[in-house]
């Protein structure tokens, strides 16, 4: 008579999950938690919960407030991240594309891809034409004052940017922002454009990447002082950016039509 057959759901620490509920629920948090919120949101006794967070503290996962005792995600956790997003296709992808495009133009241009804070550059190239701004790789663009936002605000599933978006919203101090107006610009346009709104007298112009089932995979920018970034919806910039973006797009195998 045959054996039954065993299970094949291999064995695990169980420390190890229990302990990475703590840093899922410092990647939700709209902020820093203290000890007894952290605790909670991760249905454990606020005493393990100490000895998890110490631990972590030292490996520079989380990083606790001197003043306020309050937990919040670590710089090694940054670095995790930064890492598990470079390995993603879109940036191996992406990166002679964009190696091309600066034979056209003389700005900075980058990839950005969503994140758990927002859209996160993770592939940056400087421009022939140096300038005193800069953006570095694992900076996250605002979805509300950025050209970069604009383009996941419009192409993202409103559930994935919610969180995100009620924060930067929270921030404004409840001044309207009027997000279809936003929304139905760059559909129209088929980019983002932003003059200003974060450093006074730079622009920047944005383009979505979509993947093979038309679901955005990232969007690439070019930054670089407003007399130099033509903004106009069929200029030369517009174009090379919508035309690299689209090539990016068919090599992830995206079908047109």
């Amino acid at each position: 008579m045959d054996k039954p057959l065993k299970s094949h759901q291999q064995r695990g620490i169980q420390s190890v999950e229990v302990g990475f509920r703590l840093i899922r629920a410092l990647e939700n948090a709209p902020g820093k938690l203290s000890l007894k919120s952290l605790a909670e949101a991760a249905d454990m006794p606020t005493s393990s919960a100490h000895l998890y967070m110490v631990s972590y503290c030292r490996l520079g996962l989380a990083v606790q407030d001197p003043i306020t005792l309050r937990y919040g995600l670590g710089p090694y956790a940054v670095q995790l991240g930064l890492a598990g997003l470079r390995h993603l296709e879109v940036t191996d992808i992406a990166r002679g594309f964009l190696e091309e495009l600066q034979t056209e133009i003389p700005l900075a241009v980058y990839l950005s891809i969503w994140g758990n804070m927002g859209p996160t550059i993770v592939l940056k190239l400087d421009g022939s034409f140096q300038s005193p701004l800069s953006v570095r790789v694992g900076y996250v663009s605002p979805l509300l004052s950025t050209a970069t936002g604009a383009v996941y605000l419009t192409y993202m599933p409103e559930h994935e940017i919610k969180r995100v978006l009620e924060r930067e919203l929270t921030e404004r101090g409840g001044l309207d922002v009027d997000l279809e107006t936003i929304r139905k610009r760059v559909r129209e346009m088929g980019v983002g454009i932003s003059i200003g709104q974060m450093n006074e007298g730079y622009a920047a112009v944005s383009a979505p990447v979509l993947n093979h089932d038309d679901r955005l995979a990232g969007s690439i920018t070019a930054l670089g002082p407003h007399s130099l970034v033509d903004r106009s919806p069929n200029g030369a910039l517009t174009q090379s950016l919508r035309q690299t973006a689209a090539r990016i797009a068919s090599a992830l195998g995206q079908r047109k039509g």
